[in-house]
């Protein structure tokens, strides 16, 4: 296989591990909600320690059955990705090699998803802090590791602005997870903090990553398009659950988490080309 045959094969096994580490995060993101106890009944006096022990130890059949195809959604998606990050690096390393950064970048994911998998093996049944934030931001770094090997690079005039999104999305992420997670009995003191922090950095980002799309828009028109609308959805949601937290459902949550995942998505093709 030739070079650019090569490279061409490797985007486009990067562009399927991309769309894999989507249903990733969306089934992980359901199971992590669900476990926090987003969403039950009657709200918030479902949230207190014995209800919350309640509902982690017995919940209903529709919702366990439920819950159950997420899992096996998630492990299915999982392995795929793991078979196709191996094959990423087996031909990145073959002969007539790819390009230095595509191997990095192969690597990485593949140290990721394995990372991931070692981890999941503590997962179920913790409510450990350290566990939900481990999975969710390895299933972020996947995505971004996914599209950034998926489409080609190009030079990169909005360097400076990339760094500060991509140091926001991080801090966002992070006290997304937090105020997610914490929303249980489990954490009321980390709870206090991070959403307002979640609110606050969520602005902050709309700003950074709207002026990067608004000085795109005439050399990327459609995707600093979209870029734009990502944001302008994912700011909705996040108004729409900061008006409903005294009666929140699992759904809102779990877009506003899939809506992350699509900035991310957004954002690294805003910053490198097909």
């Amino acid at each position: 296989m030739e070079q650019t045959h090569r490279t061409r094969f490797v985007r486009r096994v990067a562009l399927l591990c991309a769309w894999l580490a989507l249903l990733v995060v969306a089934s992980s993101a359901y199971l992590r909600l669900h476990k926090a106890g987003v969403g039950c009944t009657p709200w918030p006096a479902c949230h207190t320690a014995a209800a919350m022990a309640s509902h982690t130890e017995g919940p209903s059949t529709a919702v366990d059955g439920f819950t159950a195809g997420a899992r096996l959604l998630h492990r299915i998606a999982a392995v795929l990705m793991l078979l196709a990050a191996l094959l990423i690096v087996a031909s990145a390393w073959g002969p007539g090699a790819v390009q230095a950064q595509d191997k990095a970048l192969g690597v990485s994911l593949l140290g990721v998803v394995v990372g991931l998998a070692v981890l999941g093996v503590f997962s179920a049944g913790s409510h450990g802090i350290g566990v939900a934030l481990g999975n969710l931001l390895g299933g972020f770094l996947m995505l971004a590791l996914s599209a950034a090997l998926a489409f080609a690079p190009r030079p990169r005039s909005h360097a400076a602005l990339a760094a500060v999104v991509g140091v926001l999305m991080l801090a966002q992420v992070v006290t997304g997870g937090l105020s997610s997670v914490t929303q249980a009995a489990w954490h009321p003191a980390e709870a206090a903090l991070a959403l307002p922090l979640h609110v606050g950095g969520g602005v902050l980002l709309a700003v950074v990553a709207g002026a990067m799309a608004w000085r795109a828009r005439s050399e990327r028109p459609l995707d600093a398009a979209l870029l734009g609308l990502l944001l302008v959805a994912q700011l909705a949601v996040g108004l729409l659950l900061w008006l409903r937290q005294l009666d929140l459902p699992l759904g809102l949550p779990w877009v506003h988490n899939l809506g992350g995942a699509l900035l991310v998505w957004g954002m690294v093709r805003l910053v490198r080309s097909h």
